[in-house]
């Protein structure tokens, strides 16, 4: 039923759907979060097991070099190439094999004194230094003795792949060496792209030509087997060690998650796009339904409305009876609202219809007799009995017409219950049905006391009218008796809004010519039309507003606001008119209009008089005087001031241009 009520409020309902949106789309915000996290996982793992098979692969293919090396040197030790090495022969006999090897020099060393240095004729640029360097100082570099025999190893010094194999097994000489050196292209040829070859620093060493791979990693030292580090949210960097005693590097390669993301992305926004239309649709349709029901329920209450002012041909004073009683009952229920006890049954939607809802109470008079009706005596006991007799008709009336049309709805619940249980006492002495407490639903109970207010005020053929005073203490002496005493309470606590409401309709009725309103007594309106229209938008507008807030000064008056909230739209007014004024005088100013001191004359007029109305409000109050000024100084001036003085702006404009 909450939810319900959520959906009939379009302020809440509204501020709903827009939390509903909110939560949709931080949903699919998160599974979109979710789905790329899941299938980067999915891509670190398949780099991870890649990585792993790309490293024994790669470990393989060393392999097999350092065998194809061994057997080299096995050959060359069984021609005694290495008793007094000569480079002519060595070279002859070596270098179809290591032709195939990018290899760049072979030393053969005795004792870290090199016997023979054999370069390659063909080196790329970048390797002058090293070819043209001392054999003795590589040495060095190498420390040939710490290197790991039969092993390639990377030097990062000279920027090259050395080998080193021992060969004084075959000539009887110890510590001597053959070592091979390689161009890095030994080992990047057999990498796929996005791989590298790492220092233990983080250096990226050697990549493959035409590599994605950064140059730029962070500096965090590699001193695990295998790991991953994050560069950022789409990049990360997954490595293994390779073996290499003393010369530590690792075997690198880097993934890229930026395609999965921008898809992803995309399909995101895509899906946001197309719920945000599709929302938007819902709401549409929401929404012209919401405007079709609220227009047939306007239109049922004016119907209703129609049908109870049906009394009003027989009976006047019915007709301004239902309309202050229609207030009556509004402001009952927002003070009964305020005890606790009440303020769940109370709810907006509650009251928002028990106003119209009171409008039906006296429907069943239809069925009465004028002669009865319209006595201008006292009635018997016999002609009451067939008064009390409209509660009758009235429940008749109304159950025929919710039974007939299925209808199930708070309004003509409660027009029903309103119109059949008014009557009804809280002792059980009242009629139709003698209900006692609280069978009496509880809009009869507010309404009860509403009705009785009214008459009491109101004067009849055999009574005089009675003064607020004597009404509220005769109400209060019916407290636990006639009334539920909840219900006098809440009464007592507004009951001076309740004298505004009832002397501001008696005043408005007697002291307003109606000339400004279309003689309509049942809606005091004043209504904007094309024929008001100066032909400039900007005071066009501003009129709309005035006139705007001319019908909630009305309004006000009319719900019986009290003094100081009619003052608070006075105060409005005075300040947006000025504004106003001022807006006139500027566009007139700018036209060179010919009537515009004139106009100025009549504004001061406005302001002087306004002013004599606010402070005769802040003296006195809402008086019968006040009523007459305000529709003659306020409304009539401002309608007669806009249809004979400001149509001429928009000549003047006319002519200007």
């Amino acid at each position: 039923m909450y939810i319900f009520n959520l959906f009939k409020s379009s302020r809440y309902f509204f501020t709903l759907m827009a939390c509903m949106f909110a939560v949709f789309i931080i949903i699919i915000l998160l599974v979109g979060r979710s789905i790329y996290d899941n299938q980067r996982e999915k891509l670190y793992s398949s780099k991870t097991n890649e990585l792993s098979i790309t490293k024994t692969n790669f470990e393989h293919r060393l392999e097999d070099i350092e065998l194809e090396m061994r057997r080299l040197v096995n050959v060359m030790k069984q021609m005694n190439l290495f008793e007094n090495p000569n480079e002519v022969d060595i070279e002859s006999f070596a270098s179809d094999f290591l032709f195939d090897h990018n290899y760049l020099s072979v030393i053969i060393d005795n004792k870290d004194v090199p016997d023979l240095k054999m370069d390659s004729q063909t080196f790329q640029p970048q390797f002058k230094d090293f070819i043209q360097a001392k054999p003795e100082n590589i040495l060095k570099s190498i420390d040939a003795k710490n290197a790991v025999m039969n092993k390639i190893t990377i030097n990062s010094e000279l920027n090259v792949v050395f080998l080193v194999k021992s060969i004084h097994s075959a000539t009887g000489i110890k510590d001597k060496n053959i070592i091979f050196f390689f161009s890095p292209e030994l080992l990047l040829k057999y990498l796929p792209k996005n791989y590298a070859f790492l220092m233990s620093d983080g250096n990226v060493k050697w990549a493959p030509d035409g590599s994605d791979f950064p140059q730029n990693l962070p500096t965090e030292t590699y001193n695990q087997d295998s790991g991953q580090t994050r560069l950022n949210d789409t990049h990360t960097v997954f490595y293994t060690s390779l073996s290499g005693k003393g010369n530590p590097s690792y075997l690198a390669s880097i993934v890229d998650t930026s395609e999965i993301k921008q898809a992803l992305l995309y399909y995101t926004l895509v899906t946001v796009v197309l719920f945000s239309l599709f929302f938007a649709l819902i709401i549409f349709i929401i929404y012209i339904r919401n405007q079709q029901i609220t227009q047939l329920i306007n239109t049922q209450k004016a119907t209703v409305v129609c049908l109870a002012n049906l009394a009003e041909f027989k009976d006047n004073e019915t007709a301004d009876h239902l309309e202050r009683t229609r207030h009556y009952g509004n402001l009952l229920s927002n003070y009964l609202r305020k005890d606790p006890k009440y303020k769940q049954k109370i709810n907006k939607e509650y009251i928002d219809n028990i106003g119209f809802a009171s409008v039906l109470h006296d429907i069943g008079k239809v069925g009465v007799p004028d002669s009865i009706l319209k006595k201008p005596g006292k009635l018997t006991a016999e002609e009451f009995d067939i008064i009390k007799q409209h509660t009758v008709f009235a429940k008749k009336i109304l159950s025929e017409l919710v039974d007939k049309h299925k209808i199930n709805d708070i309004f003509f619940t409660l027009s029903y219950n309103i119109a059949t249980y008014h009557h009804e006492k809280w002792d059980g002495t009242g009629y139709p049905e003698g209900l006692k407490g609280e069978e009496i639903p509880l809009e009869a109970r507010i309404f009860g006391l509403c009705d009785v207010y009214d008459a009491l005020r109101s004067e009849r053929v055999y009574k005089a009218p009675f003064s607020h005073e004597k009404s509220v203490a005769i109400i209060n002496s019916g407290a636990g008796t006639h009334f539920d005493s909840d219900i006098v309470d809440a009464f007592n606590a507004c009951a001076e809004q309740f004298r505004h409401i009832h002397d501001t309709y008696i005043l408005f009725y007697n002291g307003i010519s109606y000339s400004s309103f279309g003689n309509n007594r049942r809606e005091l309106k004043v209504e904007w039309n094309s024929s008001l229209s100066v032909g400039i938008d900007s005071i066009d507008e501003q009129h709309k507003i005035l006139l705007g807030k001319i019908n909630f000064l009305i309004k006000s008056i009319l719900d019986g606001k009290g003094d100081e909230n009619v003052l608070s739209i006075l105060n409005f007014l005075r300040d947006y008119s000025e504004n106003h004024f001022r807006a006139e005088e500027k566009i007139m100013l700018e036209l060179n209009d010919p009537y515009l001191k004139e106009h100025v004359q009549e504004h001061d007029i406005f302001r002087q008089n306004f002013k004599k109305i606010i402070d005769q409000v802040t003296q006195e109050g809402v008086q019968e005087g006040t009523l007459f000024v305000i529709e003659r100084d306020l409304i009539s001036w401002l309608l007669d001031h806009i249809a004979n003085m400001d149509t001429q702006i928009s000549k003047s404009s006319a002519q200007y241009s």
